[in-house]
């Protein structure tokens, strides 16, 4: 979920992430969409600590990237709060 968060909110693409934390396109896929897999704990600290060049090597300038309707981050923000540090 947070990173879901992260990818909408950003208008990133699942393949610089990947790049960037070292992993595959579906590594990343899968962690948006499969619920019980929560990654590794390299990959979130890969992603903490780079989390600047994946925003920087988004799709479009900030302000070109489409706006998300703010209720939509926010209830992905709501279910991210309640979720448990991947171990």
């Amino acid at each position: 979920m947070k990173l879901r968060t992260l990818i909408l909110a950003f208008d990133l693409l699942t393949s610089n992430v990947a790049e960037t934390c070292g992993v595959s396109r579906c590594y990343v896929s899968r962690l948006q969409n499969d619920d019980s897999f929560c990654g590794s704990s390299t990959f979130w600290s890969n992603l903490e600590r780079n989390l600047h060049i994946v925003i920087q090597n988004r799709r479009g300038n900030i302000f070109e990237v489409e706006a998300v309707p703010l209720e939509k981050v926010e209830s992905l923000t709501k279910l991210t709060s309640t979720l448990k540090p991947a171990a």
